[in-house]
């Protein structure tokens, strides 16, 4: 019998998913795009003797998060290819069509001008068939190119008839019209039938699609960049309510004030003194609790006597890396596996993904997304660097070590992009510092590496790259331990004076002689004398001078090769340290 290899693939998905003011906006975006392409491997798995190859298929066992692609083996129907294209596509474009309707109903709205059309060209769909003749791993590079290039054609229809749509744009994507609006407001330059809406932000404005994204129902929750930089001070105030009833009782009063049974359900913003505002309660909703502000700062300020918080959160996003190649088969060296390969590693990143997308829970953090290959969540900073290496190792021993039976020719490895972010910064644009940086760590760091980016609420900010091991020691123990440190044993005073010497000096080497610290007479012993004078005891001194200087050492030889460069990422090393021993409790 002959078969196809069937390529289909479901967009728009940086765009869409990143396109947020809110963490359920963001959350909201992937789970529905995850379940429009499950819709899609449904349709094609209804014909017969189809294989899907990726992503893995587990009848028994229910799927969280689905990829934007799939690939099936599809042999020869009564219906043609054409025909069996034509109707998984409609069932993906029903679909969503279906779940716009049924919101709007459920929300008892009548249908603005303009919805239906934006809604039906929404969605970004190509797919292609292509024979499987001499071998499946021939035909997989060819309907690769042909998916490519026919992704290259950016087809589209012209809104409102062909004349395109004018006024307000949406607040979430700055490209439909705004349908939508919050109630007791009338921003100006809105369709005549626009529909208020009570759960909107100030001055906030929805396309049909932000509608859709912001009101579409999800399995559960997503926590607020708030809460996520609040989970460690949220859980030890738990913790801490069992021995002492004084915080036993501030919690309760605030639970019932509330009326919730969760901490984690409470508008957290509460817990920040600046917040505790009239301006703050009538902007996020909270007129009627206006009056009980002095209860709630005397419950928060018995709270902070016993947790410490912080502002800030990290948004963790990674990527496979070569992720193309693995799939043409580059890395084997046998090419006739490529089928057997395929399927190994699409059960070996599924079952990835189930494990990833535990390790990030509360308090730990969320998880927006998990592919296998992908991944995409917010982090506790108090959690942030036994992630990343759980993470990374996790990957490895499920995925990596168990594809190298294929004869691989390359370690399977992927790169990170970690930003951290005060709570108050804009999702978007910290969603695309987070993508820069994981770009960072393919380009810069050669792939394998992470980057990790501060951006401060003054504006300051921060960037370094690694890989992720050098001689078997991994990177982040390295700077999680001089965070350690700089919290047990020292003051900050050698950071502020190597980023004053060591800048110095490399201006009068003219920032062209590469130099290792190690040999260079001149700088190693400058910064043990600066690391002595800054342990803030007496007694034990050598005892913790000698591994910091080590560690510092280590990271200076796994930074970038130039010279300048290299001090620079050595240098946002310390600060980033000195940033975080601050803000990290644990």
């Amino acid at each position: 019998m002959n078969h196809h290899l069937f390529h289909f693939t479901l967009g728009p998905v940086q765009t869409f998913i990143a396109q947020a003011r809110k963490t359920q906006d963001l959350y909201a975006g992937s789970q529905l795009l995850s379940d429009l392409c499950k819709t899609g491997i449904e349709a094609i798995e209804q014909y017969q003797e189809v294989e899907v190859i990726f992503p893995s298929r587990n009848p028994k066992k229910e799927h969280k998060f689905f990829p934007n692609r799939f690939l099936a083996k599809v042999p020869e129907q009564l219906a043609t290819f054409q025909e069996i294209g034509e109707c998984v596509e409609s069932r993906v474009r029903t679909a969503f069509e279906s779940i716009a309707g049924n919101l709007l109903q459920q929300q008892g709205l009548r249908k603005p001008t303009g919805f239906d059309d934006q809604i039906e060209n929404h969605l970004d769909i190509h797919w292609a068939f292509y024979p499987i003749q001499s071998s499946y791993a021939e035909a997989y590079r060819e309907i690769e190119k042909l998916v490519g290039a026919i992704k290259n054609l950016r087809t589209f229809k012209q809104l409102n008839g062909g004349k395109g749509e004018v006024g307000r744009k949406c607040s979430l994507d700055g490209e439909r019209n705004a349908l939508f609006y919050r109630r007791g407001q009338s921003p100006a330059f809105l369709q005549p039938d626009a529909i208020p809406l009570s759960k909107l932000n100030p001055n906030e404005a929805l396309s049909a699609v932000s509608f859709v994204k912001r009101y579409y129902p999800t399995k559960e929750k997503f926590a607020s960049t708030t809460t996520v930089a609040l989970m460690d001070y949220l859980a030890q105030l738990e913790k801490q309510a069992k021995s002492f009833p004084k915080v036993k009782l501030a919690l309760d009063k605030l639970k019932k004030l509330f009326g919730e049974k969760s901490l984690i359900d409470l508008e957290t913003g509460i817990f920040y003194e600046d917040n505790l505002t009239a301006k703050y309660f009538d902007e996020h909703d909270l007129k009627e609790y206006k009056k009980d502000i002095p209860q709630i700062r005397e419950c928060v300020t018995t709270l902070d006597k016993f947790a410490k918080k912080s502002k800030y959160y990290a948004v963790l996003e990674f990527d496979g890396d070569n992720m193309g190649k693995w799939l043409a088969g580059e890395f084997l060296q046998d090419k006739t596996q490529l089928q057997k390969f395929h399927l190994a590693l699409s059960q070996r990143l599924g079952y990835f993904a189930k494990i990833a997308a535990q390790k990030l829970v509360y308090p730990c953090g969320q998880t927006v997304y998990a592919g296998g290959d992908d991944f995409l969540g917010l982090v506790n900073l108090n959690y942030l660097f036994e992630a990343l290496q759980s993470l990374r190792q996790t990957f490895d021993c499920l995925v990596n070590q168990s594809v190298k039976r294929f004869g691989c020719t390359e370690e399977l490895t992927f790169s990170a992009g970690i930003l951290i972010a005060h709570y108050k910064e804009p999702l978007h644009i910290v969603l695309q510092e987070a993508r820069r940086l994981e770009k960072v760590a393919k380009d810069e760091g050669g792939r394998n590496a992470f980057a990790i980016g501060v951006m401060k609420r003054s504006g300051e900010s921060h960037q370094i790259c690694y890989k992720w091991q050098e001689d078997k020691e991994w990177n982040v123990e390295g700077i999680r331990f001089i965070i350690e440190q700089l919290q047990e044993n020292f003051s900050d005073t050698f950071i502020r004076s190597l980023n004053l010497e060591l800048l110095a000096l490399v201006e009068e080497d003219d920032r062209d002689d590469h130099r290792d610290i190690k040999d260079d007479k001149r700088l190693s012993p400058e910064m043990n004398r600066l690391i002595t004078r800054s342990v803030r005891k007496e007694e034990g001194k050598s005892q913790v001078v000698e591994p910091l200087s080590d560690n510092l050492l280590a990271l200076w030889n796994s930074g970038k090769q130039s010279s300048h460069d290299k001090l620079k990422n050595f240098l946002d090393t310390l600060n980033i340290a000195n940033f975080l021993a601050t803000r990290v409790y644990r």
